[in-house]
């Protein structure tokens, strides 16, 4: 058998060919479709590094460059992707693009050589310090290739030749290419939804392992979609959320999904108003989406960046603590709300949601409408109040005061002792987008 390179670790010389129809054979066990092009990473051994600073302190020893610094090596990075993409151009009939959505990575491992990078820690004016357990790569402890780099940079040729050697020895055996990571760039899929049934979550509801909503908008709207694309992992982003008790209805929630790592590379408007249609004979009577559509991820800094902006409006029926009598003077009281808009309102965290920061949140009600009829006492009890609020307005808690964290409130606007929510719907997300 022919002697191993010991620059390259025999890399030079490897079967690509084989390769090429072993990475073909598992992009397409992969299940991944509709890719034209691909990009190529490496992930070489380690010891390649130390190698290539050996080499080169070596000629620089053996031949003095009096007129300049020695010519730079090239990369061994560089020099295996130009090897290996003409054989996979070939197999796949992908081109190589270096902007390619479509990644893989190949992993070369080399473990004679694993510790050899080792030496350096023993040289006085190197800062290379032992890599820490999450630093694992392979199964070894190595350090960050950039560190390592920079410590081969600070070592000279008698530090080699002192601590380890220089020129490097011949290997036994050659690199080998122990894995191939493929990667497809995120697709995302934007659209809007209804919630029509209480008792849903706007996505999966957990506290520990225990579930306190059994379903959410994200599982109806996300699983079909992530199915179809071949994507085990996704992100779900909405214009905000509403509670598992609050319907959202009218034209519905803006939102978007972004799927990582999708075996399938493009989605198209038709696919998805088809899954629309799947997604809405399933969870008919619970949750419907509207308007899928594939955005790209600079579209969805819209949403992103409406979180501050953009209003809402609600319905929200409460039950008055005690009830109002029903006089000209009370109902001149509530008819009086209306023309205190737009009402500033300070808003302390709720006690529901004790994780977020105690911080008071300035928000403010744009306008309101308040409906009520009298019951046959001649009291007021309940009334619909129909809000427009500037986002992230804790529309309950105006309702009641939480306690008078929230200032001022309908509660204290009316002066009763309680007022419960009996249930909100959000009627509209003021937001033209997607």
């Amino acid at each position: 058998p022919k002697a191993v390179c010991p620059a390259c670790l025999g890399m030079l010389h490897q079967d690509y060919n084989t390769y090429a129809t072993q990475v073909w054979s598992a992009i397409q066990a992969g299940g991944y479709v509709g890719q034209t092009s691909f990009t190529m990473r490496q992930r070489l051994p380690v010891e390649l590094t130390v190698r290539q600073r050996s080499v080169e302190l070596a000629l620089q020893h053996a031949f003095p460059q009096p007129e300049g610094p020695f010519p730079p090596i090239i990369d061994p990075k560089e020099y295996v992707r130009v090897i290996a993409t003409p054989f996979i151009e070939r197999v796949s009939g992908y081109r190589y693009d270096k902007a390619s959505p479509f990644s893989m990575e190949w992993v070369w491992t080399h473990a004679p050589t694993a510790e050899g990078w080792r030496f350096l820690t023993k040289i006085p004016q190197v800062i290379l310090r032992t890599p820490k357990p999450k630093a694992r790569r392979g199964g070894v402890f190595v350090p960050a290739l950039h560190q390592l780099g920079e410590a081969c940079e600070a070592s000279t040729y008698a530090d080699f030749v002192t601590h380890a050697y220089c020129p490097p020895p011949i290997p036994d055996e050659p690199a080998v290419l122990a894995n191939v990571l493929m990667k497809q760039e995120s697709l995302f899929v934007a659209g809007r939804y209804c919630k029509i049934a209480r008792g849903i979550s706007n996505s999966p509801w957990l506290l520990g392992k225990h579930r306190l909503s059994p379903e959410s908008v994200e599982e109806w709207a996300g699983d079909p979609i992530s199915a179809y694309l071949g994507s085990a992992e996704r992100r779900f982003c909405s214009a905000g959320r509403e509670d598992a008790d609050v319907l959202c209805l009218g034209q519905g929630r803006p939102f978007y999904i972004e799927f990582l790592n999708p075996k399938k590379a493009v989605v198209t408007v038709e696919e998805l108003q088809t899954l629309q249609a799947t997604i809405n004979a399933a969870a008919r009577g619970k949750v419907q989406v509207r308007d899928l559509q594939p955005v790209t991820q600079q579209a969805t800094r819209v949403l992103k960046d409406s979180a501050s902006t953009k209003s809402k409006s609600y319905r929200c029926t409460i039950r008055l603590v005690p009830a109002l009598p029903a006089t000209t003077e009370k109902k001149n009281l509530i008819a009086s709300i209306a023309g205190m808009m737009p009402l500033a309102v300070a808003q302390g965290n709720p006690t529901r949601t004790p994780r977020r920061a105690d911080l008071v949140r300035h928000k403010m009600i744009e306008s309101i409408l308040i409906k009520y009829t009298p019951t046959a006492a001649n009291e007021i009890d309940i009334l619909v109040v129909d809000l427009t609020t500037s986002a992230g307005t804790y529309v309950k808690e105006f309702m009641h005061s939480d306690s008078g964290r929230t200032e001022p409130s309908i509660k204290s606007l009316l002066s009763r002792d309680a007022v419960e929510v009996v249930s909100l719907d959000v009627l509209a997300v003021h937001l033209d987008w997607p």
